[in-house]
């Protein structure tokens, strides 16, 4: 895969998923004006369960069939991409349709005796054939990252959004007045139909796509693809199954460790709903950048481990963290300074700011993390991947169950812990991307100019901003010029330092005198 390929496979997917995540968080404003701090607080319990099931059935599918798409293609194998992608159908197909009958036949439980909630029984029922839908969805995304064509995947994505988006609006203006039972239900039946409307569209467009690709009568070298796609899928899908029961543990023990603080049950939801679905999707911002040249990087740092080309694994690696560091460092710089208004502009809560406040930073810690994840899946590195994260996860759940139930702290146990599972994961990743790789660290570059230019982004947007509120600026006005000047600031020290250069030189190397 070519420079220029990686570039624009990158473009089209981050400009897609600036899209997406866009019209997401105009739909959870929306969301949480219609369903309040409580109603999103059962809808977050629900959530788990879905993710928990595609994890356990599909996280490491897309991955698998992409790296092995990818190495049929360069020997023009076209049969066995159709067998690596046909095989992965029915195993996810099998599998997702076995998880659903033992979900629907346990719903009660689930809702009753594990989430203690019976107002999300109906959103599960509602959800769970989404399950289907994603996991199929996934291996179809996993093919056309394979051979290169990343349309499908990021078209698809914004047809799910869409629909989604606008049938959840509807649904709510119609249900809107009766319990929150209803309304979490509705919410949850727009999010299948917009997973099957984003399944139908990959479908025809593998259609499509097969019919212009000339299948030679030469029998495929590689007839039986099921145990590659185990073993390349297995150990990434253990992650995200460990961070999705993580997940879906947190959900559960959170409002039960603050009912054990003293809090009421409706303020613990409340506190779940504010945490999951306002505080935490704000986090991973950066990811909008950083996240699809992840996917990109994946099978091309793979070729290169293949051909044993250390020199461009490292180049690579080095501009990944580069460009890591200083796309996520501005947002957690003026999340910091402007949480407050932030929480009032776009959920109209005053208890997000406080929140945000002391979380808005760990969104480069966290963006980082899943860039060096994602290397250490390229260098074929997963499964020590998988102990850091579940390490990670162990931190992440003692803080919890412990520290989230003392008075004095209650939800700030939780941010306790997310920081200390954040950088320790962090750490082990970066020290083994280090001691495989043997790769230079340029200490100045990767993080002392970007952090330096974050504080002082961070100090002027804060001072801009109160100034501004106290000579009587609206509060819209105040955010907007305080978060634009900010975002200047912030570019300008990175040019005094030379560091915008730097970046320039190190991505076209070729132009340098």
């Amino acid at each position: 895969m070519s420079k220029n390929n990686i570039l624009q496979g990158a473009f089209i997917l981050t400009a897609s998923s600036i899209l997406i995540r866009l019209l997401g968080f105009i739909y959870r404003i929306l969301l949480s004006r219609s369903l309040g701090p409580e109603g999103m607080g059962v809808l977050q319990l629900a959530m788990p369960v879905l993710f928990t099931s595609l994890a356990l059935i599909s996280a490491g599918i897309p991955l698998a069939v992409s790296r092995l798409v990818a190495q049929r293609m360069v020997v023009q194998d076209l049969y066995g991409v159709r067998r690596i992608l046909y095989t992965a159908l029915a195993l996810v197909i099998s599998s997702s349709m076995l998880i659903c009958i033992v979900l629907i036949l346990n719903v009660n439980w689930i809702s009753y005796s594990i989430l203690k909630e019976p107002r999300v029984r109906g959103a599960l029922l509602a959800l769970y054939p989404a399950i289907i839908m994603m996991s199929i969805s996934s291996v179809f995304k996993g093919y056309f990252y394979g051979v290169k064509n990343f349309y499908p995947p990021a078209i698809s994505e914004i047809i799910e959004e869409v629909i989604t988006i606008a049938l959840a609006l509807y649904l709510l203006g119609i249900v809107g007045h009766l319990d929150i039972a209803l309304q979490v239900t509705a919410v949850a039946l727009a999010i299948v139909i917009g997973e099957l409307s984003s399944l139908l569209y990959l479908n025809y467009s593998y259609h499509r796509s097969m019919k212009n690709r000339y299948l030679s009568p030469k029998k495929s070298s590689y007839p039986f693809p099921f145990v590659d796609i185990i073993k390349i899928s297995g150990p990434v899908t253990l992650i995200r199954l460990i961070s999705s029961i993580s997940t879906s543990l947190g959900s559960i023990l959170i409002p039960q460790r603050l009912i054990k603080s003293g809090t009421t049950h409706s303020q613990a939801m409340s506190y779940l709903g504010i945490l999951n679905g306002m505080v935490l999707p704000l986090l991973f911002i950066p990811f909008t950048f950083v996240g699809s040249l992840a996917v990109v990087m994946i099978p091309n740092l793979s070729e290169d481990l293949a051909l044993n080309n250390r020199d461009r694994i490292r180049s690579k690696i080095s501009k990944a963290i580069l460009v890591t560091v200083v796309a996520s460092l501005p947002f957690g710089a003026i999340m910091t300074a402007l949480a407050h208004p932030i929480g009032i502009l776009l959920y109209n809560q005053e208890e997000v700011g406080p929140m945000l406040e002391l979380m808005a930073y760990l969104s480069s810690i966290t963006a980082l993390s899943h860039t060096l994840s994602a290397i250490l899946n390229g260098l074929g590195k997963q499964n020590k991947s998988a102990i850091y994260a579940f390490l990670g996860e162990v931190i992440d759940m003692i803080c919890i169950f412990y520290l989230v139930a003392l008075p004095n702290l209650r939800i700030n146990g939780y941010i306790i812990g997310f920081l200390l599972s954040s950088l320790t994961v962090l750490l082990l990743q970066f020290i083994t991307v280090y001691r495989v790789t043997s790769l230079s660290i340029m200490w100045n570059e990767w993080l002392f100019k970007p952090i330096l230019a974050a504080l002082l982004t961070t100090s002027i947007t804060r001072l801009l901003y109160l100034w501004l509120s106290a000579s009587g600026y609206s509060l819209p006005l105040s955010f907007l010029v305080s978060a634009l000047t900010g975002t200047i600031v912030y570019l300008s020290s990175l040019y005094v330092m030379g560091s915008i250069s730097f970046i320039r030189k190190l991505v076209y190397p070729a132009r340098q005198t």
